[in-house]
């Protein structure tokens, strides 16, 4: 037997195509990939000054120049070209949900489709250096400004036996045994 739940808030989501379009888009995706596609979608909601839950929103209202103008904004703001990409696949996440199921329609469709991505990677986040890694590269330098303006011959072959890659360029004395 089904249940039927009475409460006028399900009625009310379950009649709009909106709100189907949304849930069919938030369906497919995984549990991590909803909260972020969700987050996302709010910040166009924000953008489109509408308010309420995300549920309530005219998804499906959405047209070619809000959807242009949403991504001109989200640029503005120097959003990275990752984020407003990954913004635009969940609009036009809910509004293929929507054409699929009827509630969009086919030009539409067909023209948010051509609006481009933004170029661009972001860059890899890199790692944390060790001082010593940091004063091997800073090390040459050090040598070729400070050792060259110090005349002493134990300054000199200090320095020529901590850099052996520069040695040739800095230092113009015997090498150190």
């Amino acid at each position: 037997m089904t249940r039927i739940t009475t409460s006028t808030r399900t009625t009310q989501y379950q009649q709009s195509p909106s709100c189907v379009a949304l849930t069919l888009y938030l369906a497919i995706l995984a549990p991590s990939g909803r909260r972020s596609m969700r987050s996302l979608l709010q910040q166009v909601a924000l953008l489109n000054e509408w308010s309420g839950s995300l549920e309530q929103m005219p998804w499906l209202t959405l047209r070619y120049e809000q959807v242009s103008t949403v991504r001109t904004e989200l640029r503005q703001a120097n959003k990275s070209p990752n984020t407003i990409n990954t913004t635009l696949a969940a609009i036009r996440g809910v509004l293929k949900s929507g054409f699929l199921s009827g509630h969009f329609p086919a030009l539409e469709w067909q023209r948010i489709q051509v609006i481009d991505r933004i170029p661009g990677k972001s860059l890899p986040a890199g790692r944390h250096l060790r001082t010593t890694e940091i004063m091997s590269t800073f090390r040459p330098l050090h040598c070729m400004t400070d050792g060259i303006s110090k005349h002493s011959g134990n300054r000199w072959r200090t320095f020529a036996f901590d850099c052996k890659s520069c040695r040739k360029t800095c230092v113009k004395t015997p090498s150190v045994k």
